[in-house]
């Protein structure tokens, strides 16, 4: 095989993975893991569509930013602080050429710069080697990484990048093989480009820094045309920082932009721990960190057997690498809650030095004498990462289909066609929007096409607190309605009027104050069919209860109530089995009950509902009653749970009382009923 024919090759097999892995999805809407942050960037890019393609004034769909107040102060503006956004800006501009907003643009992008980067990988390679094999191989276990996947075709800024740092560090060694002044420029040109939009690329910008700081050292000599082009981007980063700093002092951010460290040292051992368990088999697979364990063995019997030639090129490349873990690891430190929480921080860190030990290992690994031997090990190597992409692809599933519970649909795709749903309800396009709950602050707008007020956690005084904001609609998953929010403030029946529904979403204006809502109304369960029902007063007890053994004469109506004690974790429980018309559709669980208690305040006291189908827990939603009962006295309290559809045919619902806060509390009339 010609060697000028191994970049088509190497091209040709980049562009087949990315297309196996990611046409599918091309389209696709932000969802499943880190939705919050890639929906972010992708609203980025529709705000440079509707605010003219004013770049220095970047902003999304959201009027009350993360920062500062996390969420809880509304502002007159949408515009954010950012790192710098070129790359959702030039989104924004493939879009415009193609005339689409649509998730296409963005990932065709992101995908397209992600080849770009892979290929100056295996550029990077041939610096090193002649051989095609190892450059391949190199260029795949790069692309096999299962969080790479699952990001190489997505919203962030960490992809591309990646690619820019790939370029530089293509450049950067090209120089040092053959000393051109152009290529030491163009390395400091795209790591400029890497770090500004995503800082932690800095890392790679401070290791050359070093690298040719111990060359000054070592050789006692300054070139000091590299010292005035590192000014460059230290420069450009400073000034966007003091930028950044101004907007997001004017206007707030969506965007973190101070440390998250481990607060003790044993925090830190838990964090790593954690990491480890989370992230470890998402980062690369268990063929990569055995695929590199070998090459390490080898290496180190190699070296112990002075079969390796000490090359220059091979010294600079691991002097590099061992700074970058260096700076890693400091940075890990520094950013160590976000790591725990974000995989793609690997990628923005840990992922070239691992990458490039990798190609260390490899190209310095001897050649064998037999030639047959040596091309069958190639052979094995490669054909080695075709089970590796199998793994990464079921990495992928795992991601999008095991996230959620069964039945539990994606902000995304309850909000799907809701932009047409508020035109048809005459929901004007300035109309400000609020949204509780959901999967991220701006995942909901972008669909409506508005902007809008988002509380992602819906708590009780967040609730309360949004819906005195100045905002015109409110838009609620009928799925977060139900499992979440009416069950943490029964209230909200009296504070909304029901406008329309598609069964996903309902759109709702504010109730006049003092208005009292009704449960079976509000949910127009009067006019949903009853499939089961069943009222226990513990007069007397079922055979599907228990956990009822402690009786009261104290009862709201009757002889007897049951009670839990400070003693008891667990009260009354109630078991339905194999409900057989949810085989074919969903239903709403309500249930009525009476509550009393010694002395309040309660401490965490949950309502909880479970369905279980053999081993697999299909459902589990809780209601804290302890925020809902303020006096000792008998109170009724309203319950409402969307249960889902369910394909096993014998499974069970439970319905109990989980006392984590060792109250002691009364309970009577509980009445539950599945429409």
């Amino acid at each position: 095989m010609k060697a000028s024919n191994h970049k088509y090759i190497i091209l040709f097999v980049i562009c087949l993975i990315a297309v196996v892995f990611q046409y599918k999805l091309i389209n696709e809407f932000p969802q499943y893991v880190h939705c919050w942050a890639q929906s972010d960037r992708y609203a980025l890019a529709l705000g440079f569509i509707n605010n003219g393609g004013d770049f220095f004034h970047p902003e999304t769909f959201v009027f009350n930013h993360q920062y500062p107040g996390d969420f809880k102060i509304p502002h007159s503006s949408t515009i954010t602080s950012v790192d710098f956004p070129i790359h959702d800006f030039l989104a924004s501009c493939v879009m415009r050429i193609f005339q689409s907003n649509e998730p296409w643009c963005f990932r065709l992008y992101i995908l397209l710069y992600s080849i770009v980067g892979l290929f100056f990988l295996y550029r990077l390679t041939t610096l090193f080697t002649d051989s095609f094999i190892r450059s391949l191989c190199v260029v795949l276990f790069a692309v096999s990484s299962p969080v790479y996947l699952y990001y190489q075709a997505g919203f962030l800024p960490t992809i591309p990048s990646l690619a820019n740092c790939i370029i530089s560090l293509f450049f950067f060694f090209r120089y040092l093989k053959f000393n051109q002044r152009k290529d030491f420029m163009f390395s400091i040109i795209f790591i400029t480009l890497a770090a500004m939009a995503r800082l932690p690329f800095a890392i790679v910008l401070v290791a050359m820094m070093c690298f040719e700081f111990l060359s000054v050292i070592k050789n006692k000599k300054m070139e000091l045309f590299k010292w005035l082009y590192f000014l460059i981007p230290i420069g450009f980063i400073f000034s966007y920082f003091l930028y950044n700093n101004y907007l997001r002092n004017h206007y707030g951010s969506m965007f973190l932009n101070f440390i998250l460290p481990a607060s003790s040292f044993s925090e830190a051992l838990e964090f790593i721990q954690a990491v480890y368990d989370r992230w470890f088999t998402h980062y690369f697979t268990v063929i990569h960190y055995l695929f590199m364990l070998v090459l390490l063995l080898f290496f180190i019997y190699n070296s112990i057997s002075k079969k390796i030639k000490a090359l220059v090129m091979g010294n600079q490349l691991v002097l590099l690498t061992a700074i970058l873990f260096f700076g890693c690891i400091l940075y890990f430190f520094l950013m160590q809650f976000q790591f725990l929480n974000h995989d793609y921080y690997f990628l923005d860190t840990f992922y070239i030095p691992f990458v490039l030990l990798f190609m260390y290992l490899i190209v310095t690994r001897p050649e064998l004498n037999n030639r047959t031997i040596q091309k069958t090990l190639g052979l094995v190597s490669v054909l080695l990462f075709i089970p590796a992409l199998y793994l990464a692809s079921s990495k992928q599933i795992d991601r999008r289909e095991k996230l959620f519970s069964v039945g539990k649909k994606t902000t995304a795709q309850n909000f799907e066609g809701a932009e047409e749903f508020l035109n048809a309800n005459h929901v004007s396009r300035d109309a400000k929007i609020l949204v509780l709950g959901g999967d991220g602050p701006n995942n909901a707008f972008v669909l409506m096409n508005r902007k809008g007020y988002a509380v992602n956690t819906a708590s009780p005084e967040r609730i309360e607190m949004a819906l005195d904001w100045p905002y015109d609609y409110v838009v609620l998953e009928n799925s977060e309605m139900l499992n979440g929010i009416y069950n943490q403030y029964p209230q909200i029946i009296d504070r909304l009027t029901k406008l329309a529904t598609n069964g996903r979403i309902t759109i709702y204006t504010g109730s006049e104050k003092n208005t009292k809502g009704n449960l079976d109304s509000f949910f127009d369960l009067n006019s949903k069919e009853i499939k089961y029902h069943q009222h226990i007063s513990f007069d007397s007890i079922p055979e599907n209860c228990s956990g009822v053994d402690s009786l009261s004469t104290f009862a709201y109506a009757g002889k007897k109530s049951g009670f839990v004690d400070y003693r008891n974790e667990y009260g009354f429980t109630h078991r339905i089995y194999n409900l057989k018309h949810l085989n074919t559709t969903s239903g709403a669980l309500v249930i009525k009950a009476m509550f009393a208690t010694e002395s309040i305040p309660l401490n965490e006291l949950l309502l909880s509902v479970s369905v279980k189908a053999k081993d697999k827990d299909l459902l589990f939603s809780t209601s804290d009653l302890s925020k809902l009962i303020h006096d000792t006295s008998w109170s009724k309290q309203e319950f409402i749970f969307s249960l889902p559809q369910i394909e096993e045919k014998e499974y069970e619902i439970g319905i109990f009382i989980w006392n984590r806060g060792k109250n002691t509390v009364f309970y009577d009339d509980f009445d539950i009923t599945i429409y």
